[in-house]
């Protein structure tokens, strides 16, 4: 289990990092939604679309964490109600679902230019949504559904 919460720490490191450049990566000049409804810039938006989309890209990473969690979850499951001992021959799969699923969710979620701002942060928002002057692929169109397979779903499994 020590590997596992070793993984779930480095996960957690990453995500942190991402989240504590908050409204920093959002592209400097971007105007507000909350409140003053769209007449004063975000505050301390000073990034671009590049630093958006890495933010983005380790925002979307950070479902690892939970996944961890789950399988920490599991692997006291077997280990202490079912007296399980022979851990070590499928370990890598309790680093491989966390870790695969992270990564590819993210470089697709990359691939598709899926990756834009709202007011607090970086994630899966195409900046076509908010400029008029993109035309929106059929992805982006449905990035909500991106979403939902992506973080809320597995992150509702977890905790299910």
């Amino acid at each position: 289990h020590g590997r596992i919460m070793f993984g779930l720490s480095l996960c957690d490191i990453l995500a942190s990092a991402a989240y504590l450049a908050g409204t920093w990566a959002i592209p400097t000049g971007t105007l507000s939604s909350f409140g003053d409804m769209g007449t004063e810039e975000i505050f301390w938006a000073t990034g671009n679309n590049m630093t958006c989309n890495i933010a983005g890209f380790f925002n979307q990473f950070a479902v690892a964490s939970p996944l961890y969690n789950a399988t920490l979850a599991m692997y006291f499951l077997q280990k202490i109600c079912y007296e399980w001992t022979n851990f070590e021959k499928i370990q890598w799969i309790f680093h491989a679902i966390p870790i695969g699923y992270a990564i590819i969710t993210s470089i697709i979620a990359a691939y598709f230019d899926m990756y834009g701002h709202v007011d607090w942060t970086c994630w899966i928002v195409p900046r076509s949504i908010r400029d008029s002057s993109i035309t929106p692929t059929v992805a982006q169109n449905n990035f909500k559904y991106f979403h939902w397979f992506f973080l809320f779903g597995p992150v509702w499994i977890c905790i299910a």
